[in-house]
């Protein structure tokens, strides 16, 4: 789905934004073919930080969580904004102005650092609370979300979490030729899911992963 302030999301994204992700799991409560128990949620770089944010809020209803390059506090400085997302090249579009986007009221970098600075996990009270398992995939060598976030979060909460680190990978744990996203995907993230999801072989009735 969209996330809040990209595409046909409803609502700009705000440090309180991950409401509309809790309607959807409103939602998805009420339909008759989906296990209520069972909801899974997969967040991809800014999806990645409502995810984690989701782990928290809804860790009662999400039964398991995956981010992919999460920013959480280093990333909302004004430090990091203007020397690092400033004319990022690993990004595919000019990024700093693609941020502002999707933000209310935000014309500058320097209203851009005001608002980030209210989106920071830490700034929230989010980190270190408790949260639903949780798989981090991430790059060290990503310029877009500094790994110092990722170790933070892998640090926090009160269960173990599972990560995935590709040391030469760079946004969302990526390196070209060798973990291109198709294979993160089929080698790393859906195993997790299947296994944590505990997906039902439909074979036979026994709760198990396939194969």
């Amino acid at each position: 789905m969209d996330g809040p302030g990209t595409g046909q999301s409803p609502i700009k994204a705000s440090p309180t934004a991950e409401r509309m992700l809790s309607r959807v799991i409103d939602y998805l409560q009420t339909r008759p073919e989906v296990d209520r128990t069972r909801i899974g949620f997969h967040g991809v770089s800014w999806g990645a930080y409502w995810g984690t944010k989701m782990a928290v809020v809804e860790r009662d209803r999400l039964k398991a969580v995956s981010v992919q390059s999460p920013p959480t506090d280093l990333f909302f400085t004004k430090d990091f904004l203007t020397n690092s997302l400033l004319g990022n090249r690993e990004y595919l579009f000019d990024q700093v102005p693609a941020l502002m986007d999707i933000f209310d009221g935000v014309k500058n970098v320097d209203d851009m650092a005001a608002t980030f600075q209210k989106m920071s996990l830490v700034t929230q009270g989010i980190l270190g609370k408790p949260t639903t398992p949780m798989l981090i995939i991430a790059g060290v060598k990503d310029t877009q979300v500094p790994i110092s976030d990722v170790y933070e979060l892998m640090n926090a909460g009160d269960v173990p979490k599972e990560a995935w680190i590709n040391p030469q990978g760079g946004h969302l744990g990526r390196q070209v030729k060798i973990w291109p996203d198709p294979v993160i995907f089929k080698q790393v993230l859906l195993p997790w899911l299947v296994r944590n999801l505990a997906v039902q072989n439909p074979n036979d009735g026994n709760t198990k992963p396939k194969n």
